[in-house]
């Protein structure tokens, strides 16, 4: 896409809006983007990634089906997209292919990359699907693979908010925002927050305690029409147009970790060095 806007904090250009429909995946591998708010949600961190990564070698941990990693392959000089999941990578791999863009079956916290032969690590909503004592190994090879002065941008759910609008399979390892902030600066000697999704709960809350009623998750056997009629009606702000739901899925920096603490998403810049 040669569009100089994409990328940036301004509506949705016509040409970024077309790029985005055309790599969005469809559910696979466990994988579900049949919602546009939770599809744009993750396209716009990376898209928040893509700004800080240009003519960077990149990692992309924890890639998925490869969307985001085809985001970050439009600024980046080349990405490395890794994940352990081999049915979410051929999915990728057929998908999201790109000259400067390769797919590969790995955990990302033992890679066979070369030390400092990376200059930026992308992981979105991953961590927390990580038992805790695995994220300082996980750190760890990042900072092997990083060269001086190398990048870190994460994200992962603020907990104590996220409890209260979604229950997640398979999360292990949610954290509030002083734990999180406090691991990173354990490891990073410069760690920046940003924050992505805030007020979610004040314009949303009568919506998602609705849907936390329903604990055993009939609601997936209801058809899809009616599913998305129920959306509707409780949270308008979820089923807006896509240039709408882009200026509410921005990320944006914060000055103050207490700024966080409505963020449905938490969210940091992470330098290995102190200079």
């Amino acid at each position: 896409m040669s569009d100089t806007n994409f990328g940036k904090k301004m509506p949705l250009s016509p040409s970024a809006c077309a790029f985005l429909r055309a790599i969005r995946p469809r559910d696979a591998a466990g994988h579900r983007y049949s919602d546009d708010f939770a599809y744009l949600a993750s396209a716009a961190l990376y898209t928040f990634a893509s700004q800080h990564v240009r003519d960077l070698a990149v990692m992309d941990a924890g890639c998925g089906l490869g969307f985001g990693s085809r985001i970050l392959a439009q600024t980046a000089r080349c990405v490395h997209a890794i994940d352990c999941d081999e049915q979410a990578l051929t999915h990728a791999r057929a998908h999201c292919r790109q000259p400067n863009l390769t797919f590969i079956h790995a955990d990302a916290r033992y890679t066979a990359l070369a030390d400092h032969s990376l200059d930026a690590v992308v992981c979105f909503e991953m961590i927390e699907h990580l038992a805790p004592a695995h994220t300082s190994a996980l750190f760890d090879e990042w900072k092997r693979l990083l060269a001086p002065g190398g990048l870190v941008i994460l994200s992962t759910p603020n907990q104590p908010l996220y409890d209260r609008i979604s229950r997640t399979r398979g999360h292990r390892n949610e954290m509030t925002v002083k734990t999180f902030f406090t691991l990173l600066r354990s490891h990073f000697p410069r760690v920046e927050p940003c924050y992505q999704r805030k007020g979610e709960w004040e314009r949303l809350g009568a919506y998602y305690r609705r849907v936390q009623r329903d604990r055993f998750h009939l609601r997936r056997f209801l058809p899809g029409a009616l599913r998305r009629f129920i959306r509707a009606r409780g949270a308008p702000g979820r089923q807006a147009p896509w240039p709408e739901l882009w200026a509410q899925l921005q990320v944006h920096r914060a000055t103050a970790l207490s700024e966080l603490e409505d963020a449905v998403i938490q969210v940091a810049l992470c330098r290995n060095d102190p200079s």
